[in-house]
């Protein structure tokens, strides 16, 4: 695609140029999706997608980067497949994405998504648990739209994508399960977003291997380095959800501190404060609200623990595993250099 007309896209979904190029396709091919079958639910849906104001009028696209679609046109792209073979598998895997978004946002109580009240907060739980739940039945509708590509690969495609949403699902609950725990490990936290996060981005550069070669091994490689990818993004993100600048994030310092969220910051200072500060923040994060003063006491004990270093430490040290596998798998210069791209860019993304 060319490189000058992704360039102004970047600004808009936060994502190098290379996979911003995607957006425009994605989002002709998501509506479309959407108001075949959901005509009845447009409001909220078109609202969740980021097309629309509660009222239904439209507004300006910038919502979402659609980071796992783009990622499964690329790896296909690149590697010799076709558009039409893999976009509604690409549109598969981001309604599923946006299925648990939906869902999350009810089991985590949050009424603040893209700075935006999130759709249980103004639908009501029942029709947003609904709204989600279509929006998955609706992803493994889009599967029979592919074109041109062979059965076995279609049943490959749609066998991940059910196989990876499991991962996700069980990801999601060992995520809630720790909020109720006084103590978890960044071992297990790791552990954890390797489902909850990292699932469907694997599952992105998997299909679009596999769609676009027919190689189960070459797909196998790179849904390792898609894992990975995932656990990088979601470090980033916890990082950004304590130190984010405010204008680039869209939340306070402190915002996930204050949602009591045991992000990989936060567990890894229980794990290594001493014994009166591990006290400490279990009793914070046992109160049902938080204020100011706790949320500085949070940021306090994460300043002594050096929890923000270590993170950033931690995601070099992914990042650095994902480039040396990359360079061992036996894939085009263009894949590998845009693959290093992508992961520079998430090191360092503000947003």
């Amino acid at each position: 695609m060319n490189k000058n007309s992704s360039q102004s896209i970047e600004n808009l979904d936060g994502l190098p140029p290379f996979l911003s190029a995607y957006r425009e396709i994605l989002d002709v091919s998501l509506r479309e999706a959407v108001s075949e079958k959901l005509s009845y639910t447009a409001t909220p849906i078109e609202y969740h997608m980021g097309w629309s104001n509660s009222s239904g009028n439209p507004i300006k696209s910038t919502k979402g980067k659609r980071l796992r679609p783009a990622l499964m046109l690329f790896a296909c792209l690149s590697l010799g497949g076709k558009i039409e073979s893999v976009l509604p598998p690409a549109v598969a895997i981001e309604l599923v994405h946006n299925f648990s978004l939906i869902h999350d946002d009810i089991e985590d109580r949050d009424i603040q998504r893209h700075n935006r009240p999130t759709v249980w907060s103004i639908w009501g739980e029942p029709k947003a648990i609904h709204l989600g739940s279509i929006l998955y039945d609706l992803a493994f509708l889009q599967m029979k739209k592919a074109r041109g590509i062979p059965p076995e690969r279609l049943i490959y495609a749609s066998s991940r994508l059910s196989e990876s949403s499991f991962e996700m699902m069980k990801g999601q609950y060992l995520d809630i399960s720790f909020e109720g725990r006084a103590k978890a490990s960044t071992k297990e936290y790791i552990e954890m977003i390797a489902f909850k996060t990292a699932s469907l981005i694997a599952c992105a550069l998997d299909i679009g291997v596999f769609i676009g070669t027919g190689n189960c091994k070459l797909a196998a490689s790179l849904a390792l380095i898609g894992r990975q990818i995932g656990q990088l993004f979601q470090i980033r993100d916890d990082i950004l959800g304590i130190w984010g600048d405010v204008q680039s994030t869209g939340k306070p310092v402190g915002a996930d501190i204050r949602r009591k969220k045991k992000s990989f910051p936060i567990v890894y200072a229980m794990e290594v404060a001493n014994k009166s500060s591990a006290v400490n923040l279990n009793y914070i994060f046992s109160k049902p609200l938080l204020d100011d003063r706790d949320v500085e006491k949070v940021l306090d004990t994460l300043d002594n623990t050096n929890a923000k270093s270590q993170s950033e430490a931690t995601t070099q040290q992914i990042a650095s595993r994902i480039l040396k596998q990359v360079e061992r798998a036996k894939l085009p210069s263009n894949f590998r250099i845009e693959i290093k791209e992508l992961v520079d860019f998430l090191v360092t993304r503000a947003r």
